[in-house]
């Protein structure tokens, strides 16, 4: 919330500014480019055939936004210029440049954790919220294999015994954590209580750590009635992990999503630990 950074010449090194430096826009304008989830430049799968499409079907939700002041002119620096960038799908962002195209950061990383990590914070909170009916957390995947190329940082899940060391065995909040492969599995009513987060240790390397909490919204099937019956409702079949393509929300979707969130928020960081254990609640993140 502090700045903004971006990559430098060379591979894993990063450069970065206070915020005020850059064009000031509204929550509701940051929110709106971390949508723009249809774009000429979708990441590692940009290609020119798909920017050529994507250009002449105006299909292009990224928003060309000015990093600071005094920046130097130059025949880039023109409408013309920045849609022929789109048509070539091919972006810089240079410290000089006037303009920087910005979209989903979805497209590189979807959880958003790898700037995180790569500030080597000491404690990382993740909610993992894209659709995974199957619970392959493949998004997850895909940040614990950059993080280690990319940085270097090792990202380890703790095991159910390290769980019950770090947590206390019969702690109130150990119920709802468990080790990633359990997280990592298709929730089943009739299957017992199953865990809403896991912890992995981040071994930043040169003696620095992190500690990482992944929040997965599964259900327990131990939730309220009037939250299980949306799962009977013909919208309401894969909650709570239902795709983005659904952008029309109504009451009862909207209901349940934030019913829900309140309940896992409420077990994750409502239960005071035992004395001497572990809590979110009064983490530094």
């Amino acid at each position: 919330p502090g700045g903004y950074i971006w990559e430098s010449d060379r591979p894993g090194e990063f450069a970065g500014k206070n915020l005020v430096q850059g064009e000031q826009l509204a929550l509701s304008n940051w929110v709106a480019i971390s949508g723009a989830a249809a774009s000429t430049a979708i990441g590692g799968q940009t290609s020119f055939g798909l920017s050529v499409l994507a250009m002449m079907t105006n299909v292009r939700l990224g928003y060309w936004w000015q990093p600071g002041e005094g920046r130097y002119w130059s025949l880039r620096s023109n409408v013309y210029s920045y849609l022929f960038s789109e048509f070539r799908g091919a972006f810089g962002a240079r410290e000089k440049d006037a303009r920087w195209y910005l979209t989903d950061g979805g497209h590189f990383e979807n959880t958003g954790a790898y700037a995180l990590i790569r500030r080597k914070l000491p404690f990382i909170i993740i909610s993992d919220n894209g659709a995974d009916p199957d619970y392959h957390l493949s998004d997850m995947a895909r940040l614990i294999n950059r993080a280690r190329s990319d940085l270097g940082a090792r990202i380890r899940f703790l095991s159910d015994d390290e769980l019950d060391f770090k947590l206390g065995s019969q702690c109130e909040l150990r119920q709802f954590f468990a080790g990633f492969d359990a997280l990592a599995s298709k929730p089943a009513r009739g299957d017992g209580a199953g865990p809403y987060a896991a912890l992995a240790n981040i071994d930043y390397g040169e003696g620095e750590s992190g500690l990482l909490m992944l929040i997965k919204p599964r259900l327990r099937f131990d939730e309220p009635p009037e939250l299980l019956s949306y799962l009977k409702t013909s919208s309401g079949s894969h909650f709570p992990q239902q795709t983005t393509a659904d952008q029309f929300f109504d009451e009862d979707q909207w209901e349940a999503y934030r019913h829900f969130g309140e309940i896992v928020g409420d077990r994750l960081f409502g239960p005071a630990a035992q004395a001497g254990q572990w809590a979110p609640r009064g983490m530094k993140a």
